[in-house]
């Protein structure tokens, strides 16, 4: 260096140094330059994800009513209950005191919450977090319980412990409708029925608040606290009504348990116009509120194949072991060993797996997602096809000749009358399910014009009900493939003989049987023959409505197509109507005071192994009312009966009939009494003055009116007011306790008798004797008939009830009993 000058070597190196700091200051610049603009919100919010906490605020799901207005699906208050491990950490340090010890000590202090010491112990262990759930869903008492420890604890100032109000889907009415409303699940979403198909409308959007926190989690003032508000869901209005459900269920309970089913019952209830869906329901039912948890039917299921598998010996994990165990959960679920994947070689697998099996079949919805052998009520169907073709003739009393069975091909094709009809019309072939009458109009029919009208009422398509999972008939698996069922024979032969007539499949297809349908098919189509025609789109949606009540949807009826004329219509429904009035194999279900149009079928499910029964059947019923102006349509099927007369004449047509009654004079359809049949209703009489009521009762029409007691004034009557009893018989009784008189030593209590096998004179006999009153069920055209007996009665025998109780009784008639529809090969 010269002079105290750098060198040029210096000069260099600080020239490069320079430049070199130049390019990173320069590119450091440009770098804060893009941050600060292009990707400034990052940044920016993983800034804020540092010092701000964001809480979701769930949006409220929307309520499920009735078609009246009745809530059947809402939300109720609960809560979350967690700590916070940080700040019960930093406390714990800065005090010298232990309060995780303290927290775990009270919460499981609290019985109804089940937690205990160690489970509280282990989630504040974990100091690194905010936010430990101990418990959710819980309710406002133990929410409250919590807040009292809090308190006593003076702990309620310190945010170590916290309760968060949440939401919980609740059903008031807890098993009603369960398969049609379905359930939500932990997170809130739907699952199964109408919760799932409208989880969006009803789920709404979620809010959220942010807001700022130190470490140490304080609240801080920040610029960037927002709050954004939830969207609560929208309402749904179903067409659905809560007093026909509650009836239908009823009545499939009542036939289910009587009947010893075994694979479940269903049944529906439409509005014959409209298609809205009055009532859907399954038997057994699940609690919507704890869907969880097995039916009385299932729990013995699980029971059995468990001890089952426990008591073989066989040793876990052999070959031996998973076969048994594998082949017990085939039967008792009825599906094909294909299906399971897992080698069940533990009893944990075993057990899981039937369990989650079973609880998933409890959910599904029998009347949607199973197919079913119609049997005689597609007679309903093929009559329909056969008078829009015009094809019978009413004034001819001599369709066919019913020996008890038809030969086609080489097959011998039983009628349920095994000794046969003798000549008969075509509409009294209907009505008495005469099987060689439905395969005479068949044949005429033809297997392609039949398949036309087939797949015109629907039965190859979805119905479009707003349900998920409904089956559908298919050509080649539930139905005939085309080249099956269409052309095994193309000409007439030499003896004349045409190829409908030697068609096997069209001729037990036109009695319903050796093929599948859904119920919801089945009633939708049978709804077309009753509502002159139309098919119409069943539906369980009224209107969409926001909290405010405003209308947001509302559904529009949908009429798919006319399948027959109205003419055709009224005819089958004439027909069909007096079968039930007259003396055909539908009378029991026969309403007094309704015209009702139904149809009986008991099918043999050939496809099936039973472990309950060597032979299982399926019994239904169909029904529409009034015959020539229907309002209501209706159907109960049984699946699996083993208890009894297993024919669907005792097993669901006397229970179609019992909710007919019930709902066709809520849904404003009044019946029409001729005085001789019209029933006695009871009076209310009490605090009337005994002379003057005993009197009115006389006039109204009672055989016999009773007076207990000495007393001039009237406390108690038997039966009670407004209740129903035929006039034959009839008495009332009616207490008058006098002066040191107690109405409780007045009434007098009888033991009632095992009616079944009486007929009508003694069974009356028996009840009259001790004072009991008689209300007959179903048809009593043919009551005093040989071996006409009562078949059910509705008080268990061996009952004590009050004197003037009204027993109600179910007769049954020989001829009602219809053999299960099938074809043996000819000897």
């Amino acid at each position: 260096m010269e002079g105290g000058k750098p060198t040029k070597k210096v000069r260099v190196r600080a020239g490069w140094l320079c430049i070199l700091l130049s390019v990173l200051f320069g590119a450091l610049a440009i770098r804060i330059f893009i941050y600060q603009t292009f990707r400034h919100a990052e940044f920016e919010q993983k800034v804020l994800d540092q010092v701000t906490q964001e809480t979701t605020i769930s949006a409220d799901r929307g309520n499920i009513y009735d078609a009246n207005g009745i809530v059947i699906a809402t939300n109720i208050t609960t809560y979350r209950l967690f700590l916070d491990p940080a700040a019960i950490d930093r406390k714990s340090r800065d005090d010298g005191v232990d309060y995780a010890d303290i927290i775990a000590k009270g919460v499981s202090s609290i019985e109804s919450l089940k937690l205990g010491y160690d489970d509280v112990i282990k989630q504040a262990e974990y100091v690194k977090y905010r936010d430990r759930t101990l418990a959710r869903h819980i309710s406002e008492e133990q929410a409250d319980a919590v807040r009292e420890f809090l308190a006593v604890s003076e702990l309620d100032d310190m945010a170590l412990l916290h309760l968060q109000a949440t939401s919980k889907r609740y059903y008031p009415y807890n098993e009603l409708a369960c398969h049609v409303l379905g359930f939500t699940g932990g997170d809130g979403e739907g699952l199964y029925g109408l919760e799932y198909q409208y989880d969006e409308i009803l789920a709404g959007t979620d809010g959220k608040y942010i807001g700022a926190k130190d470490s140490y989690g304080n609240e801080l003032v920040y610029d960037y606290e927002s709050y954004i508000p939830a969207i609560d869901g929208y309402n749904i209005t179903t067409t659905i009504d809560v007093y026909i459900q509650a009836e239908l269920e009823e009545q499939l309970k009542t036939t289910y348990l009587e009947s010893g089913g075994k694979n479940r019952a269903c049944g529906i209830v439409m509005d014959t116009e409209t298609g809205a869906i009055l009532a859907m329901a399954v038997y057994p039912n699940y609690d919507l509120n704890n869907p969880r948890e097995l039916n009385y039917q299932l729990k013995e299921v699980l029971a059995a194949g468990c001890a089952e598998l426990k008591e073989s010996g066989l040793k876990e994990g052999s070959d031996e072991y998973a076969s048994l165990a594998l082949d017990i959960y085939c039967r008792k679920t009825q599906q094909d060993a294909k299906t399971v994947k897992e080698k069940l070689d533990t009893y944990e697998k075993f057990y899981d797996l039937l369990h989650q099996t079973l609880m998933m079949s409890a959910w599904s919805n029998k009347a949607i997602n199973e197919m079913y052998y119609p049997g005689s009520t597609f007679k309903v169907i093929t009559a329909a096809m056969a008078y829009e073709e015009n094809l019978v003739d009413d004034n001819d009393h001599n369709f066919v000749t019913c020996t008890g069975s038809k030969q086609v091909l080489d097959r011998k094709i039983h009628c349920h009358d095994h000794s046969g009809h003798g000549t008969i019309s075509f509409a009294t072939g209907l009505q008495q399910s005469c099987n060689p009458a439905l395969m005479t109009i068949g044949a005429k029919i033809g297997a392609a014009t039949y398949l036309d009208y087939f797949s015109a009422f629907g039965y190859f398509e979805k119905s479009g009900i707003d349900i998920s999972g409904e089956s559908v008939t298919t050509k080649g698996s539930t139905f005939w493939t085309d080249k099956d069922f269409l052309s095994p024979y193309n000409s007439e032969d030499e003896n004349g003989i045409y190829r409908e007539e030697r068609n096997l499949n069209l001729a037990v297809a036109s009695f319903g049987q050796n093929f599948k349908i859904s119920p919801i098919a089945h009633i939708t189509a049978i709804n077309a023959v009753a509502n002159d025609g139309y098919l119409v789109t069943p539906h369980f949606i009224k209107e969409v409505t926001d909290n405010e009540g405003n209308v947001i949807y509302s559904y529009e009826n949908n009429i798919r197509r006319q399948v027959i004329s109205a003419a055709t219509s009224l005819k089958v429904s004439t027909v069909l109507e007096e079968g039930v009035s007259g003396d055909g194999g539908s009378r029991n279900a026969y309403v007094e005071g309704y015209r009702i149009a139904a149809k009986t079928g008991t099918s043999e499910k050939k496809d099936t192994k039973s472990e309950y029964t060597s032979t299982p059947y399926v019994c239904s019923a169909i029904a529409y009312a009034p015959f020539d102006a229907p309002k209501l349509t209706a159907m109960i099927m049984v699946d699996e009966p083993t208890e009894g007369v297993l024919y669907a004449s005792t097993i669901a047509a006397p229970y179609i009939a019992n909710l007919m009654e019930e709902i066709l004079p809520y849904y404003g359809i009044q019946p029409e009494y001729s005085d001789d049949s019209k029933p006695l209703s009871a009076p209310a009489l009490v605090t009337g003055t005994v002379d003057k009521s005993k009197a009115f009762a006389e006039a109204l029409g009672f055989k016999k009116v009773v007076v207990v007691g000495s007393g001039d004034k009237i406390t108690a009557q038997s039966p009670a007011v407004y209740t129903e009893v035929d006039k034959e018989g009839s008495i009332l009784y009616l207490y008058a306790p006098g002066e040191g008189e107690d109405i409780d030593s007045l009434m007098e209590y009888v033991t009632v008798p095992d009616l079944s096998g009486s007929n009508l004179i003694r069974a009356r006999g028996y009840l009259a004797e001790l004072g009991l009153n008689v209300k007959i069920v179903g048809n009593k055209s043919d009551l005093n008939k040989d071996g006409v007996v009562v078949y059910r009665q509705s008080v268990e025998p061996g009952t004590r009830v009050k004197r003037g109780t009204v027993v109600e009784l179910i007769f049954v008639n020989p001829e009602d009993f219809e053999n299960p529809d099938y074809i043996e090969e000819e000897e």
